[in-house]
């Protein structure tokens, strides 16, 4: 699989890679729908299964960070409690953990805020079901 080419900060990111018809992107790295096993839709935000457990390692680990091609992924601190999940809305001091992609802006949709592609904890064991339960999408 080749890499997508992709800008390091994307200020409004549009969850479709650029120059590549209607494919849609994680929010958190970048890749394609072609590109990765599984993409996770939220309200104009996407994640992939290894933006997932990129993000779990984020979450289990204080100080912890994750690169992707486009992104850091790194914890939402407690005191970010203004901060809201991308997927389901909730704020930061509603959720057991929180984590980001710092380096990609998302477009407020459906009345959540724009900002970083943020994934709470609740939201992360969602996508863990929804990985566990369908198979990977077939390459093309």
């Amino acid at each position: 699989m080749d890499d997508i080419l992709l800008p390091v900060l994307l200020p409004r990111y549009g969850g479709r890679v650029p120059d590549s018809g209607d494919l849609l992107s994680c929010s958190f790295c970048g890749k394609s729908q072609k590109q990765v096993k599984k993409l996770i839709v939220g309200p104009g935000v996407y994640i992939c299964d290894r933006c997932i457990s990129g993000t779990h390692v984020v979450i289990a680990e204080s100080g912890q960070a994750v690169s992707t091609p486009i992104a850091t992924i790194h914890q939402v601190s407690d005191e970010g409690g203004a901060e809201q999940c991308s997927f389901c809305g909730k704020r930061r001091h509603q959720v057991a953990a929180m984590a980001a992609a710092a380096g990609v802006w998302l477009p407020g949709v459906k009345g959540s805020e724009p900002g970083e592609p943020r994934i709470c904890y609740e939201c992360l064991e969602l996508c863990d079901e929804i990985l566990s339960e369908e198979p990977p999408i077939p390459s093309r």
